[in-house]
């Protein structure tokens, strides 16, 4: 299924002129798939920070490098999202923990 993704910046627009021609909103995660991810409660920047931070270490323990990107859209407070699929379900679910309310 095919999806239509509105870039409400320039950094956005450019991740998703790199990103392949498939893309994708759904867990499937096959190799470069992107996927959009509305935050409710956390700052997008913040969390994209968080994820960077997250993967860059594992990334230095396992001693090779990761293939996801990760961008903030500051107007709409997404994430974009390339990664495979494991990867992917590894983000989705830190995100599910991390997005929520605080008092």
């Amino acid at each position: 299924m095919r999806k239509i993704l509105i870039a409400t910046s320039l950094t956005a627009l450019a991740l998703l002129a790199s990103c392949s021609t498939t893309t994708s909103s759904d867990t499937s995660g096959a190799e470069g798939d992107l996927s959009v991810v509305y935050l409710k409660n956390v700052s997008s920047a913040e969390l994209a920070v968080t994820l960077r931070g997250f993967l860059e270490q594992e990334a230095a323990a396992a001693g090779k490098p990761q293939k996801v990107v990760i961008q903030s859209d500051a107007h709409s407070n997404s994430l974009l999202i390339r990664a495979s699929g494991e990867k992917w379900r590894q983000l989705a679910l830190m995100i599910d923990k991390l997005d929520i309310k605080r008092s």
